[in-house]
């Protein structure tokens, strides 16, 4: 024991100054909040083309006054014109400063067709402008046939869903509760697959500069191993309490009452969940260290294996559907599943207890031999240099008791 918290405090002292863990620490999440921050700013600045340089060409005695109204209350601009004729139109198109020129014939009552003309795809934006023009167009159908337009939305209006949620008296107040389980599972799973990549590096590092022949000469390859991964679990904690911290005063300036969602049982069970799949990354990275020559097959390695705990993830949709259905129960007794699936389902619903102490359990005797079995192959492969061992090789040293 004293072996591994040797390691463990040199592993510890060693990664958390690692420029890799600093830089995915405190800014690839900036550069992650700033894209998300300029990209959702212009998509919702573009959305309704209010910066397209449009002209309205309108043969109509009705649309003009209409469209104003319409334009100015969504804050879209548009330039009204009247050249004489198709021609002109498109004289006037090549010559303006126009993305785009709208041409509504005299007869679209009747045939219900406009001309849109534009340059650059950039100036193709016309669905703002089809439902503007709809609703010109239906009202105006209606009124000349002798119907009230308000008249005719209220008996056509679409049913309202009001949403009520059932709360037990312990429960959270607001909605926000519900899925903020579902967005923490998967902020942490994040944190743990960097902390991951981090130890698959450090074996690689050691195993290619041969230090782990001076490193096992001294120590047993189950208490360095071993030591590593409470290492880099210790620090994959540290992150997830950095950025906790920081999500917590970004709530207090936005709204305090929100942390009272954060501290819930859910959150707990949600950390040891975290725990395990830690605990199955670590081993999974531990054996595919030990079993390649270099970072390089390294990494290409883990890139695939890595993908195995995230499998539950593209059935999202069905297990917030149905959180106890079949599909959510199969996956969350799936151990590489297990963990993923029940941070999903817990963050949209309550997991009756019997499942819960059943999923744990299943996760300690898995954890535990996975484990032994990484400590084992970890030993063996820490030692083999010059090629890459493959999964026949892995499976004869497994099954193999001279080792």
């Amino acid at each position: 024991m004293r072996e591994i918290l040797r390691v463990a405090q040199w592993e510890f002292t060693k990664g958390i100054k690692n420029k890799t863990f600093l830089f995915l620490t405190f800014v690839f999440p900036i550069i992650i909040v700033l894209i998300t921050g300029v990209v959702s700013y212009f998509t919702m600045r573009d959305v309704d083309g209010s910066n397209l340089n449009l002209a309205i060409v309108d043969e109509t005695d009705f649309m003009t006054t209409m469209l104003e109204e319409n334009f100015t209350h969504h804050e879209y601009q548009a330039e009204f014109i009247s050249p004489d004729s198709l021609a002109e139109i498109e004289k006037t198109f090549q010559e303006g400063d126009y993305d785009a020129i709208l041409h509504i014939p005299e007869n679209v009552v009747e045939t219900n067709e406009v001309y849109y003309f534009f340059k650059e795809i950039s100036g193709l934006e016309t669905d703002f402008i089809k439902n503007i023009l709809t609703d010109i167009l239906v009202n105006k159908r209606l009124v000349d046939k002798g119907y009230s337009p308000l008249e005719i939305k209220e008996l056509t209006a679409n049913v309202r869903i009001i949403n009520r949620l059932i709360k037990g008296e312990e429960e959270e107040e607001f909605s926000f509760g519900i899925i903020l389980p579902f967005f923490m599972a998967m902020f942490m799973f994040f944190a743990v697959f960097l902390s991951g990549s981090i130890l698959l590096q450090s074996i690689i590092t050691e195993k290619t500069n041969r230090i782990v022949e001076i490193i096992l000469s001294s120590i047993s390859a189950r208490a360095l191993m071993f030591g590593k991964i409470i290492a880099y679990a210790l620090i994959s904690m540290v992150q997830i309490l950095i950025w906790l911290l920081v999500a917590v005063l970004l709530i207090l300036l936005i709204d305090p009452k929100l942390l009272a969602s954060m501290f819930t049982f859910k959150i707990i069970l949600i950390l040891l969940y975290v725990f395990f799949c830690f605990a199955i990354i670590a081993g999974l990275n531990a054996i595919i260290g030990a079993s390649t020559k270099d970072a390089q097959s390294g990494t290409q390695s883990a890139g695939y294996i890595m993908l195995i705990p995230l499998i539950p993830i593209y059935f999202t949709t069905s297990i917030m559907q149905n959180p106890g259905g079949v599909l959510s129960k199969v996956l969350s007794y799936i151990p590489f599943f297990t963990p993923t699936t029940t941070m999903i389902r817990l963050g949209f619903s309550t997991p009756p207890a019997n499942e819960i102490i059943a999923t744990f359990a299943l996760l300690l005797v898995f954890t535990y031999i996975l484990m032994i079995l990484a400590a084992k192959l970890f030993r063996i492969g820490m030692l083999m240099y010059g090629k890459n061992v493959n999964l026949k090789e892995l499976i004869k040293w497994a099954r193999s008791k001279d080792y």
